[in-house]
């Protein structure tokens, strides 16, 4: 009946969203990266790119150190989780 598919739609939105914060923090260590080798490229006059390695020290030896490769995970978890569940709650 509607009761079980309100349950299965329930089931599906936390595993989703639960989903979306495993991949935000899996992958938030090279998003970090990655926005730090793009910035030095603009910033740069030559346009000349830090290598990943070149980039996750200069992260790294930030005041909170290993940490700071998870700067902004919080909003990008809050903005992801909602979105996510809600879709995949309402498409199942």
């Amino acid at each position: 009946g509607s009761s079980s598919a309100a349950a299965e739609g329930l089931k599906n939105s936390i595993a989703s969203g639960l989903a979306a914060a495993c991949s935000k923090t899996l992958l938030a260590p090279f998003d970090t990266i990655k926005t730090v080798q793009q910035q030095v490229i603009q910033q740069e006059a030559g346009g000349k790119a830090l290598s990943f390695g070149a980039a996750a020290r200069l992260i790294t030896s930030r005041p909170k150190g290993f940490l700071e490769l998870y700067a902004g995970l919080g909003v990008a978890a809050i903005g992801a989780i909602p979105s996510v569940s809600l879709y995949f709650g309402v498409y199942s």
